[in-house]
């Protein structure tokens, strides 16, 4: 079990900030069915865990430290996931993640699982995530800290649909269909 140190700053982001996120992971035996393909609901845990992992080397925030100290935290909004090529057992992959939008009581999130060379998308999710209070259990506005990280942080896209972002992505990584 993780104990959160409560004493040390929870939000200590380097000078310079990193727009987009980038790690890599290697798919579990677990999490594969029988063609050894990553099921496609645990596409959803690996990006998710990367994300949390990268803001958290990055931007030194813990989620976890923060909802224990500030009470407030993120629940999902909304998911869109676009799947293009399946990530194996034992592959490794690259997950980038990104700021697409943040405002008072929301933020979305940009997430990318690629192959580990980074020439093939496997998949992209775009995910909405609700600042919430956790006693009122209600909707709560970010703290000024927050939104001005996450106005160093932005990294807006052109394409305001996910399908449209997709094309975008294989186009520029040469996956494009003739």
């Amino acid at each position: 079990m993780h104990i959160p140190n409560l004493t040390a700053p929870i939000l200590n982001p380097s000078s310079s900030i990193q727009k987009v996120l980038e790690s890599t992971t290697k798919i579990r035996f677990q999490h594969c069915d029988p063609f050894g393909h990553l099921n496609n609901a645990t596409y959803l845990s690996y990006l998710t865990n990367e994300r949390e992992d990268q803001v958290a080397s990055a931007y030194g925030l813990d989620i976890y430290e923060w909802g224990m100290k500030q009470g407030t935290s993120w629940v999902v909004g909304k998911h869109e996931i676009i799947y293009r090529k399946p990530a194996f057992y034992n592959e490794m992959v690259t997950v980038q993640s990104r700021l697409i939008g943040f405002a008072d009581r929301h933020i979305q999130v940009e997430m990318a699982m690629l192959n580990a060379e980074r020439t093939h998308l496997k998949a992209v999710l775009w995910s909405n995530f609700v600042h919430v209070d956790m006693k009122a259990k209600r909707p709560a506005a970010h703290v000024q800290e927050l939104m001005d990280l996450f106005a160093k942080a932005l990294s807006p896209l052109s394409q305001t649909v996910i399908e449209d972002r997709v094309k975008g992505w294989e186009t520029e990584l040469g996956m494009a269909k003739a």
